[in-house]
């Protein structure tokens, strides 16, 4: 199981006492907290998101604290783990969104919050506008009764492509900002990431997948590498894994 988190790494930061600093270590420490301040704040366009970590294992509790921008007199204090749980509860809840996939074949539900999921995609953000226009062009058509009816319900979009695990993996990472990754869903998430420009997961999941072990699982990248195969980083992946098999066998015969 490998587990694929995008966060912001902690510093280190030591406690000082003002009235032994002198005037240039002051203004060293003022000019090192505003350069920090601005490292973070300003590139977020809230669709990239190139710091990243993965990890093995339980989930792990982020909080960090950004230097004052004035020493002494502000603090930055940030925990997400709160937030992450919160959000992770809200998709469980129909009741708590406002819009709902249905997944595959079977048109299974899976539900998100668009401001979220709009924020997150560029891709998911037009795809969201476009249903939600068809979805007010067709109330507009009707009595005013039916109208009301279709407005507070959720917006319904399908998504055939895509196995009901893959989705729901793929709209837990974009409320949550973690996903967990095994050889069952990891080509149909990569892509999907690819699809909807999730950078960041894309990356990950290319980093797991040249990093399976054992033929059992290798099996079961190429059987749903083939069920996806008409998506670009399926076949991307299957040229990939075709050209380090004649590799091998070149390597191997040359021995």
């Amino acid at each position: 199981m490998y587990e694929f988190s995008p966060v912001t790494p902690s510093r280190r930061h030591s406690r000082v006492r003002r009235s032994k600093l002198t005037d240039s270590q002051r203004g060293f420490i003022l000019q090192l907290a505003a350069h920090e301040y601005s490292d973070k704040y300003d590139s977020s366009s809230g669709y990239d998101s190139d710091d990243s970590r993965s990890s093995v294992g339980d989930d792990q509790v982020s909080a960090t604290c950004r230097p004052p921008s004035v020493p002494g007199e502000i603090m930055l204090f940030s925990n997400t783990s709160g937030l992450c749980d919160s959000l992770k509860y809200i998709i469980t809840m129909p009741e708590l969104c406002d819009v709902m996939f249905l997944v595959g074949k079977e048109r299974d539900p899976v539900y998100g919050v668009k401001a979220i999921l709009a924020t997150r995609s560029r891709v998911l953000y037009q795809l969201i506008l476009f249903h939600q226009r068809k979805m007010t062009d067709e109330a507009s058509k009707k009595k005013s009764k039916s109208r009301r009816q279709t407005l507070e319900s959720h917006l319904t979009i399908p998504v055939p492509d895509y196995d009901i695990d893959v989705f729901r993996s793929l709209v837990m990472f974009l409320h949550c900002g973690k996903v967990k990754v095994d050889a069952k869903i990891v080509v149909g998430l990569l892509c999907a990431a690819s699809e909807y420009e999730l950078k960041d997961l894309s990356r990950a999941c290319w980093d797991f997948v040249r990093r399976m072990k054992g033929q059992g699982q290798k099996d079961n990248l190429m059987t749903s590498a083939t069920r996806y195969g008409t998506k670009k980083a399926a076949q991307k992946l299957i040229m990939e894994k075709m050209k380090c098999f004649k590799q091998t066998t070149s390597s191997v015969a040359f021995d």
